[in-house]
């Protein structure tokens, strides 16, 4: 194929004569509908152009396939403007909420690499600022919340409070969206389910000190996890005294340790 030999020869062409090939190729296939296929060949074709990337960001966009080309969005080798990762997170709090949560997950590494502060140099392609504004789409996500409640979002907003070091309303969104859960009755969603969906609770009040909050919702971190609430009380019967929450404990079996 043409386009194979473009490769192998890029030394030979110019970036813009090579940039045409690459053009051409990827339109072919998407006019195909080989949209799959598109998204796959866009690193090797377009390298760390930052002008090409987004450009094709849009072009998937606005064939509603963003979601074929999301996990080839490069978050650092190029580094795009903010704007391009803002729309393209926009896009999918809009239109599809699963796909929203998985992709700020996914960034949230970068995302607190470089934010925290870090400037506007985040609104500049190669910048080391924050990959989008996290507190404009952490009021998005929350503007949503108030007007309908939904599980995928509350998650959301409760990963978006973490990011942004604010552990006790993160803490109390999971409070929230366990109130959710438990009033949908999704029984039939299993165990492991709902052990995995508050995994992130233990951590919250484990790593950021939040034993006092904790202390007011044994009963629902029993729920939540039976195993995981007894080890946090065996390793922080100090924080979380065995008295303190008696009511609770009469639904929780301890693991076999003794409390001294």
């Amino acid at each position: 194929a043409a386009i194979e030999h473009a490769l192998l020869n890029r030394h030979l062409l110019t970036q813009q004569r090579f940039h045409a090939l690459a053009t051409s190729y990827l339109e072919q296939l998407l006019a195909k509908g080989a949209f799959e296929r598109a998204a796959a060949e866009c690193p090797r074709l377009l390298g760390e152009e930052v002008s090409l990337w987004e450009r094709w960001i849009y072009s998937f966009a606005s064939r509603g396939k963003l979601s074929v080309l999301a996990p080839f969005i490069p978050l650092q080798t190029p580094r795009l403007n903010r704007s391009t990762y803002e729309m393209v997170l926009m896009h999918f709090l809009d239109k599809d909420k699963k796909s929203f949560l998985e992709i700020i997950k996914k960034w949230g590494g970068q995302q607190l690499k470089f934010g925290n502060g870090a400037g506007w140099e985040g609104g500049r392609a190669g910048g080391k600022g924050e990959l989008y504004d996290l507190q404009e789409v952490s009021k998005r996500v929350g503007a949503m919340v108030g007007l309908a409640t939904d599980e995928i979002l509350l998650q959301a907003q409760a990963y978006l409070f973490g990011l942004q070091g604010k552990y006790t309303a993160a803490l109390g969104v999971y409070w929230e969206l366990f109130r959710v859960v438990q009033a949908g009755g999704r029984e039939g969603n299993g165990e492991e389910e709902r052990k995995s969906l508050f995994a992130p609770v233990f951590g919250l009040i484990e790593e950021h000190n939040l034993f006092e909050a904790a202390a007011e919702r044994v009963l629902t971190l029993v729920q939540m996890d039976r195993g995981e609430a007894g080890d946090l009380l065996v390793r922080h019967v100090d924080r979380l005294p065995v008295e303190s929450v008696a009511v609770s404990y009469t639904h929780l079996t301890l693991p076999t340790k003794r409390i001294v």
